[in-house]
């Protein structure tokens, strides 16, 4: 049996990792983008296809689609039925705009010598990939000894609208055939080796991440089929990091805690890995932290039936925070609930709603913020707002699930913000209707605040609107509001009537603004549609 000196052993196994790997840069120069890419690969030599690097804000789902017949993409943008689903990559974390960010293939894609190879890569939950304009869709813009990269397309998802040429922004990483694609950047736990905070798992293409308050316990778990052989936790004061940079074992195991951080220590060893306390068995260790810290850890274990007679856990890092904010991936027609206590926002509070008090609201992928129920609806009427649950903000059909970006907030000028930021409205390809506005509560103005709402493009279309605040069903509902846009700046109006609804729609269109690219904001300092204000 062999003991391993942690970092020493790492250095030693990964001598020859990743040698056969190949990068071919595109470009990172952006200036656009939509939720996906589709271009050709020509293969001089017979390649093997490992991953695609991409350039990505945000978290979201990535797929990757392979053309299923042999050749390029053209005639075949709209026709799912022609492409494979090669790659489902859930909860993708981008490193920024212009930074690399990995998406490991489930299967290396070969392509033979002399042949095309389409891909399409693609956000299907809202996000936004990075790219290029390009000059002739079809042209080679980069290539080495063995592929060549043509300027393509980019695709709304799935198989939607087309905007040519377009130039994928990322790495293309390859093998020559026979050769070995790089493990996934993030270790997965085993039956030799398994750790864990609060049952959250890697899959492998991105780290397992537990958010919690301040204050607020979580569990770590530790397991290990090897008990009563050495183990040991490596524990650092920072995040995890993939592999590369992190180390990659010759066996394809990532070390994902940073070895070259100052903090780093292992919970047997202290300053040194010795692995010579025996595992006692499964365990639990509750842990909080009274402020903020990110922290992460790795167990390794003595495992003679590993290949390399060690075997590491997956990655855990836990993120204790005082309130930050929650990115909200939504479908078409789509509402989720949000706890204002829970993490990330951590927000102890209440939120006041015509008298009431609540913990929870729902946010709808159309526009509005709920309380009691939440709204899947798409054809915005005020009957509807008047007579079921209570809401607020703007509601409309918008395509979340392709444009736009949804997320709450806590602090910052209020107890708790809902930004809904360039949404487009529905099956316009994202150029039309481009709205961003706010929906605050107890900010500096009033209990409940519709702010900075902005007509982006002036280029709605016919999708009905509704836009202000209601009790719903039990309210009282004075007559409609003729233009909120046109009280902007007057005296503050309403009835004074705590039960009142303070409502504008428009059955054929967006309701009036103030004209393209001017906010307006409409405060309900009650958080009721009793008095009100247009800014």
């Amino acid at each position: 049996m062999k003991h391993f000196a942690f970092i020493a052993a790492i250095a030693i196994l990964c001598a020859g990792a990743g040698a056969q790997v190949i990068t071919l840069p595109t470009t990172f120069a952006g200036g656009n983008g939509q939720s996906g890419n589709m271009f050709d690969i020509v293969a001089t030599n017979a390649v093997d296809i490992c991953q695609f690097d991409i350039s990505l804000a945000g978290t979201t789902t990535i797929e990757v689609w392979t053309l299923t017949a042999l050749g390029g993409y053209l005639g075949n943008e709209a026709i799912m039925g022609n492409w494979t689903l090669n790659t489902t990559a859930v909860g993708v974390i981008g490193n920024g705009i212009g930074v690399p960010t990995p998406v490991p293939l489930a299967t290396p894609v070969p392509i033979a010598a002399g042949t095309t190879q389409a891909f399409y890569v693609t956000s299907s939950t809202g996000g936004i990939l990075d790219y290029t304009n390009g000059t002739t869709a079809g042209a080679v813009f980069a290539s080495d000894a063995n592929i060549s990269f043509l300027e393509g397309i980019g695709n709304a998802y799935p198989f939607g609208a087309v905007f040519t040429p377009r130039i994928f922004n990322g790495n293309i990483i390859y093998t020559l055939s026979g050769g070995s694609c790089a493990t996934l950047p993030y270790q997965t736990n085993s039956g030799d080796a398994s750790l864990d905070i609060d049952n959250v798992m890697s899959g492998g293409l991105a780290p397992a991440i537990t958010t919690i308050c301040v204050g607020q316990n979580a569990s770590v778990n530790t397991s290990s089929s090897n008990v009563g052989l050495g183990w040991d936790l490596a524990l650092d004061v920072g995040t995890l990091i993939p592999a590369p940079p992190g180390f990659l074992t010759g066996g394809g195991q990532a070390v994902n805690v940073n070895l070259a951080s100052p903090s780093l220590f292992f919970l047997n060893g202290g300053a040194v890995l010795t692995l010579t306390t025996p595992y006692p068995g499964a365990f639990t260790l509750p842990v909080a932290s009274p402020a903020p810290v990110v922290a992460s850890a790795q167990a390794i274990h003595i495992a003679p039936g590993n290949p390399e007679s060690f075997a590491l856990s997956q990655g855990s890092q836990l993120d204790v925070t005082t309130g930050s904010t929650l990115t909200l991936l939504l479908g078409d027609d789509a509402t989720q609930q949000v706890f204002f206590a829970a993490a990330p926002l951590c927000f102890g509070g209440t939120v006041a709603f015509y008298g009431a008090g609540y913990s929870d609201f729902f946010v709808n992928s159309n526009g509005e913020v709920s309380f009691t129920a939440g709204s899947t609806d798409f054809t915005a009427t005020i009957g509807e707002w008047q007579t079921m649950m209570p809401r607020t903000g703007f509601a409309a059909d918008f395509e979340p699930n392709n444009f736009g970006t949804i997320a709450v907030t806590a602090g910052g000028g209020a107890d708790l913000t809902v930004n809904y930021l360039n949404m487009a409205e529905w099956g316009l390809g994202g150029a039309a209707g481009n709205l961003s506005y706010s929906i605050a509560f107890n900010g500096g103005l009033g209990l409940v605040e519709i702010n900075n709402f902005t007509d982006n493009s002036g280029l709605w279309g016919v999708t009905p609107s509704v836009m202000g605040i209601t009790m719903g069903a039990g309210g009282t509902n004075p007559p409609a509001i003729t233009s909120w846009a046109a009280l902007q700046g007057m005296p503050a109006g309403g009835t004074g009537t705590n039960t009142d609804s303070a409502l504008e729609a428009n059955a054929a269109g967006l309701i009036n603004t103030p004209g393209v690219g001017t906010p307006m904001s409409v405060v309900f300092p009650t958080a009721d549609g009793g008095t009100y204000a247009v800014n």
